[in-house]
């Protein structure tokens, strides 16, 4: 049952994966290839950031929530 568990690293490393591949996978919808390199950098880094403080974002409130007794009373 090693799904029910994750460890921090691995929402970030899961994060950064679809932060790279998001690109490459959704270049040819944005013609991201016809773009000059420096748009192309900026989209994958812009891709790259955000999935990684969307993470950061959601490990935080999630968290605060466990601090502060949340849903305490659901687990077994």
């Amino acid at each position: 049952m090693a799904y029910r568990r994750w460890h921090t690293w691995q929402h970030y490393l899961g994060a950064a994966l679809v932060g790279v591949l998001y690109p490459v996978l959704a270049a040819e919808v944005y013609q991201l290839w016809a773009l000059p390199l420096s748009l192309q950098i900026a989209f994958f880094a812009l891709c790259l950031a955000s999935c990684v403080a969307g993470t950061w974002l959601g490990i935080s409130v999630a968290d605060r929530l466990a601090r502060a007794g949340v849903a305490r009373a659901v687990r077994r």
